[in-house]
């Protein structure tokens, strides 16, 4: 790695003992703050201690989103929702039993899906009214009534934008560059 501007990790901590899971998460946060980089990670049911070093969670449920932001504001969000977590209860744990649908039993399927639901509802209702929402969100808001994502930018300006991108990535790379202008040489002698 070089120093990346956005780290995407799957699971960093699947495996790992408490005290080196969260020795790890500790070193991801350092490097976070130290190279202003984004990191990105999935991580399911870590300690609170671990909870509490990430500056935003996203908390999907069957596949849609029902938080997004600090975990303290979604305590609050739930709590409005008129879910209390119970004195004591690690905050991950709390999150994953209120967002799991529960299929032990038909009643506690249609229960815990309602609930989901409710979830999912006030989560896009809580998008809709937010002053704050950008012309960037690629939320349910720009979902037109077809169907179809209003992209923010025309495809003509991105594909502009990742040619430049890719061509800055050749020209830095010297070895690349050497490499393909020897073989564009070395072609035309042969034919």
């Amino acid at each position: 790695m070089t120093d990346p501007d956005v780290l995407f990790l799957d699971e960093p901590t699947s495996g790992l003992d408490a005290f080196t899971a969260i020795n790890l998460i500790t070193s991801l946060k350092h490097f976070a703050v130290e190279h202003k980089t984004i990191v990105i990670m999935t991580i399911h049911q870590p300690r609170t201690d671990i909870l509490e070093c990430l500056d935003k969670i996203l908390l999907l449920s069957m596949g849609k989103t029902i938080w997004y932001g600090k975990t303290d504001d979604a305590l609050t969000h739930f709590e409005k929702l008129g879910l209390q977590i119970p004195p004591n209860t690690n905050p991950s744990d709390w999150f994953s039993d209120i967002s799991t649908l529960d299929q032990r039993t038909p009643q506690l399927k249609e229960k815990s899906s309602e609930r989901i639901n409710l979830f999912q509802k006030a989560w896009e209702e809580k998008i809709r009214s937010s002053p704050i929402t950008s012309r960037n969100d690629l939320s349910a808001s720009n979902i037109k009534s077809s169907g179809k994502v209003a992209w923010p930018s025309p495809m003509f300006y991105e594909i502009l934008t990742l040619l430049r991108r890719d061509m800055l990535d050749v020209i830095r790379d010297k070895a690349i560059m050497g490499a393909t202008i020897g073989q564009g040489i070395f072609l035309t002698v042969i034919i």
